[in-house]
């Protein structure tokens, strides 16, 4: 069955690339989300919101800006798949740094009210576009174990660090059996691990911040305390 299938995926994929053909979202340059003179283009972030975060992205660039609104209102898978390959410079500065072997990417998750409007969580999108990434020589894995049970839509409406840390405080947990069962399943060395937070944009480092607690509150430990070889970071598409 998985023999008839995969053809069958993969013409109905050609046949949508036909129909709606790939365009550059700078420039309308034809057979490409993003061009080669586009994307070299967008400023790069050189701040850090905090220690354990890092962007490859500038978001003050309304180039940028466009962009990463097109990944998250739009489902642009494509352009999501060709921005994703440069988040592998952050990983590998990661893993530099940590001297790990396995990977567990965790996408910021979005409340199942927000997931029923939109029908795709574009954490998860940037999550699986890095799994497409190549000359990749380390383990690297997603796991929804992320999840957002309280919803945080007025958190938009202040750009105060305080008042979005104060929103956001408390609306995501950790489903630590999930996650246990998930390393179990992939034969993963808890030794070996870093767990990378995911997401498109972080201009305060309030959700980030709060996916970081949801963990530590799951007995999970601060990436400079270095106890149980348990390392957290997060990485996103611009700050």
């Amino acid at each position: 069955m998985n023999k008839i299938i995969k053809p069958i995926s993969i013409l109905i994929s050609r046949i949508i690339s036909l129909l709606y053909p790939d365009f550059c979202i700078i420039c309308d340059e034809y057979g490409v989300s993003i061009c080669n003179i586009c994307e070299p283009s967008l400023k790069r972030s050189k701040k850090q919101l905090a220690t354990f975060s890092y962007a490859y992205y500038d978001y003050s660039d309304k180039k940028v800006q466009k962009i990463i609104k097109s990944v998250k209102y739009k489902n642009d898978i494509n352009l999501a798949k060709n921005l994703a390959k440069n988040l592998k410079s952050k990983i590998d500065q990661i893993i530099s740094i940590s001297k790990k072997e396995n990977i567990i990417l965790l996408p910021i998750p979005i409340h199942k009210n927000r997931l029923a409007t939109r029908g795709y969580n574009q954490s998860k999108i940037i999550a699986q576009s890095l799994l497409s990434v190549p000359n990749i020589d380390y383990k690297i894995l997603i796991c929804d174990a992320l999840i957002k049970h309280k919803s945080t839509d007025n958190l938009y409406k202040s750009t105060s660090v305080t008042s979005r840390l104060e929103s956001i405080r408390g609306s995501m947990i950790l489903d630590k059996e999930k996650l246990e069962s998930f390393r179990e399943e992939n034969k993963l060395n808890n030794i070996n691990t870093i767990y990378i937070i995911i997401d498109d944009v972080s201009t305060t480092g309030a959700t980030i911040y709060e996916a970081k607690r949801a963990l530590l509150e799951a007995n999970f430990k601060y990436v400079n305390h270095k106890i149980e070889g348990e390392y957290i970071y997060a990485i996103t598409l611009a700050n």
